[in-house]
């Protein structure tokens, strides 16, 4: 997670953690946001997570934080694409990009999410 919010940090300057992290944990791991708020919830979703492996013997914790990336670099590059490349310094909030990565990720809907051509 890390590493992807340190290449996020330098495509995107004033990108703040907490919409990433929000949006891998909701996006990539089905948490609701209750979960993640709650230090207990969150502790008892992760080490139960934490445990599985998928079919291929991979983590479905590592997967799911991976899988959401693209979704939130969708979601990034939309808004980049409809208000210009300041953003996302230009939202309000930029947890606004956590419910466009949501709704992104059930319609799995992907773009580049570079530039203004997608």
């Amino acid at each position: 997670m890390k590493h992807s919010y340190n290449e996020f940090q330098a495509e995107f300057k004033e990108l703040d953690s907490n919409a990433l992290i929000r949006c891998s944990f909701g996006v990539g791991l089905d948490l609701k946001q209750r979960q993640i708020d709650d230090v207990e919830r969150f502790r008892s979703a992760i080490s139960g997570l934490a445990a599985q492996v998928d079919l291929t013997g991979r983590s479905v914790l590592a997967r799911g934080l991976e899988e959401s990336i693209p979704f939130f670099r969708s979601a990034i590059g939309l808004v980049r694409r409809c208000i210009g490349n300041a953003a996302p310094s230009f939202l309000t909030t930029q947890l606004s990009l956590v419910v466009l990565a949501t709704y992104m990720h059930s319609m799995r809907v992907q773009g580049s999410g570079k530039g203004s051509g997608g």
